[in-house]
């Protein structure tokens, strides 16, 4: 029910503001033009950071249903939908239902999984949803040794892996446990043949784009991080509620304690001791690993950026569960059951009161205002007279695919208007293109006119005049002199 409640929550707000420039992108990527080869091709040679598993479901999905923001949008609400019962069950699991009630109701009111993963047309919905369930059946082989189970922990980290490179740091994080565990408690090797399965799976895809890719990987935008970036990245995945934020430093601390002390004591770890500590694992092994690589090995290609690591916030809202249902279990012992479940209604409403409501209340205002106006611009361009004259043009100063997902996506209501011509001034040749029209309906939402090259702004300037301008949503039209 708190899952359902956070869908029906998504979709009424859902959809309310503009795509952005990477949701562009991927618009441009599955144009309806385009087959599955066509698709696979794109993430192989030239967008070789990202893989296919969203884009081949948004491709479905764009198919299926008009274009439409808040119906495109139910694809990755609904990941984030199935996140939080994964995230209960996983919760549930470790430490029994109170820990899956407190995991349920801070993952729906979550504002970095709704904005991040379930408000967003990419593929962190899928990452988050996969790589949750990744890590349940990952514990869920301890509790059984069923066949079913090695099955799908090997299927969801295959879905895992192939929906973002980030998928990859999961598995790996969970193969050096399951490596350890081998090597301490002299367990059979047989633990591995799911990631053996699911690296030979992988690596055809990774040869090939190694082989075919026209872009460099070893170059990216975002600056070097400092240490301090860590905690603060933690806190923004946390939605910056900093109850949680201690609550997840107070039980990682105390479950480190407690396996210490049981290592001295020569006693046996519980599972619920063990999980918690192999999900804050997966915690310090995925920030760690980025931050060293980001830091010494190539500066230059970090990739210490906060969408990255969305995937970690399901891990550490069960790492909260756990501890606040330990903390109540820990307070009530020895006392009548009464107590424990007033305990864990008083957890629970404060949860939603006083940490959900403020959450909330930013989606709200987060989700309702457009800060790339592509939708808003459109609707000025279909607003004004003379669009398919033979000698007008959409032009965009995005890139080519951006370009191409703005048009067919906005301008032609996802391919029912007619075809029309499109340039993008990111293109090869601009200049030659724009010889050829009279007309330009101009959009330059994301980046402005001064940035762009200095041959087409002299073209434009000495062969166009303004005819009309809209500075606020960045739309303009342009007649030839």
């Amino acid at each position: 029910m708190i899952a359902l409640g956070m869908l029906a929550f998504m979709f009424y707000q859902g959809g309310r503001k503009s795509f952005w420039l990477d949701e562009m992108s991927l618009l441009g990527t599955i144009t309806k033009d385009k087959g599955i080869f066509d698709i696979l091709d794109q993430y192989l040679t030239i967008d070789v950071t990202n893989l296919p598993v969203f884009p081949l479901a948004a491709a479905l999905w764009h198919r299926i249903f008009p274009a439409n923001d808040k119906i495109m949008l139910v694809l990755p609400e609904l990941a984030a939908f199935g996140t939080c019962i994964w995230s209960a069950l996983t919760a549930e699991l470790i430490a029994g239902r109170k820990a899956g009630l407190f995991a349920s109701v801070s993952t729906a009111l979550s504002a970095r999984l709704i904005l991040g993963c379930g408000f967003e047309l990419r593929s962190y919905g899928f990452l988050v949803f996969f790589s949750t369930a990744t890590i349940y059946y990952f514990l869920k082989r301890f509790c059984s040794a069923g066949k079913k189970c090695h099955y799908l922990y090997t299927v969801m980290m295959l879905l895992t892996i192939y929906t973002h490179y980030m998928g990859s740091l999961v598995i790996a994080a969970l193969g050096i446990v399951d490596l350890l565990i081998i090597i301490l408690r002299k367990k059979n090797i047989k633990r591995l043949l799911p990631y053996f399965v699911t690296v030979a799976l992988f690596m055809p895809w990774f040869i090939l784009m190694l082989l075919h890719k026209q872009k460099s990987i070893s170059s990216f935008w975002p600056t070097t991080p400092t240490l301090p970036k860590i905690v603060r990245i933690i806190r923004k995945l946390l939605s910056s509620d900093e109850l949680l934020f201690v609550a997840l430093i107070v039980t990682f601390l105390y479950v480190i304690f407690r396996v210490i002390r049981n290592i001295c004591e020569k006693k046996t770890t519980s599972f619920k001791h063990f999980s918690v500590l192999t999900l804050s694992w997966i915690v310090l092994f995925i920030l760690g690993s980025v931050f060293i690589y980001s830091t010494i090995i190539n500066p230059a290609g970090g990739f210490f950026v906060q969408r990255y690591f969305m995937e970690l916030v399901p891990v550490m809202l069960i790492i909260d569960a756990v501890g606040i249902s330990e903390a109540i279990e820990f307070i009530a012992s020895k006392r009548e059951r009464a107590l424990r479940l007033e305990l864990t209604a008083i957890a629970a409403s404060f949860i939603v009161l006083y940490i959900g409501m403020g959450n909330l209340r930013e989606v709200r205002e987060t989700s309702s205002t457009s800060f790339e106006t592509f939708k808003e611009a459109s609707e000025w361009i279909k607003a004004q007279d003379g669009l398919y004259d033979s000698d007008s043009a959409v032009v965009c100063s995005v890139n080519p695919r951006a370009t191409a997902g703005f048009v067919e996506y906005y301008i032609r209501d996802g391919a029912i208007n007619p075809d029309l011509p499109m340039i993008s001034l990111q293109d090869e040749d601009p200049v030659s293109d724009l010889k050829k029209y009279n007309k330009l309906y101009l959009v330059y939402v994301h980046r402005d006119m001064d940035k762009l090259e200095d041959d087409v702004m002299d073209y434009l300037a000495d062969n166009f005049d303004i005819a009309e301008d809209d500075e606020d949503i960045k739309a303009a039209l342009l007649v030839r002199k």
